[in-house]
């Protein structure tokens, strides 16, 4: 059977519609792929999109923990040769110390304020970060802040802006500590 003998008893209006429904068909198809391909290019720059933001807060969780481990561990290094200042936490407060040995201890406060300050605002990188490490930088900064001379430092000295500062959210975070602290021990000596 040829071609001719194919289209012999078919109409010209007939044709037209096969013609007509095959291009639509193929114009749909293509239509349809090209949304298929869009979606797909979508999903991709979404994945990539997920997986650089995820790449930067691995990169800021690392930063934030290797910096606060550096400053620690130097902390603790000083703190080894001056153990009599009573400035480690848990370790008892010291009222006779020498006017330097009371600008040593005040450095060291600075010192720690520095580092829950650089703590306070790395949470804010990641949720990770606000989860993990911000607690344990939360209770090494409250157990200087249950020290009076820590307390009485941080009024005095850096609140009052006589040198040096802090975040101003992060002092005003500070302060309520102190207010909390101070609170505590207030309705401790009434009971």
């Amino acid at each position: 059977m040829s071609v001719v003998d194919f289209f012999a008893g078919v109409t010209w209006l007939e044709l037209s519609k096969v013609i007509f429904s095959s291009a639509f068909l193929l114009g749909f198809g293509a239509v349809l792929w090209k949304a298929i391909d869009w979606l797909r290019e979508r999903w991709k720059e979404a994945r990539e999109r997920r997986e650089s933001i995820k790449r930067l807060e691995i990169e800021a969780h690392n930063r934030s923990y290797s910096t606060l481990a550096d400053d620690y561990s130097h902390f603790l290094e000083l703190l080894l040769d001056y153990p009599h200042l009573g400035v480690a936490p848990l370790t008892p407060e010291r009222t006779d110390l020498s006017a330097d040995d009371q600008i040593r201890r005040n450095i060291f406060y600075d010192m720690v304020g520095s580092m829950c300050e650089q703590a306070w605002l790395d949470r804010e990188l990641t949720a990770d970060i606000a989860n993990n490490q911000w607690p344990g930088w939360e209770r090494f900064l409250i157990s200087f802040i249950r020290k009076p001379s820590f307390r009485s430092y941080w009024k005095n000295s850096l609140a009052a802006g006589e040198y040096g500062s802090f975040d101003l959210r992060f002092e005003e975070y500070v302060g309520r500590l102190i207010a909390t602290a101070e609170l505590q021990q207030v309705k401790q000596t009434e009971d």
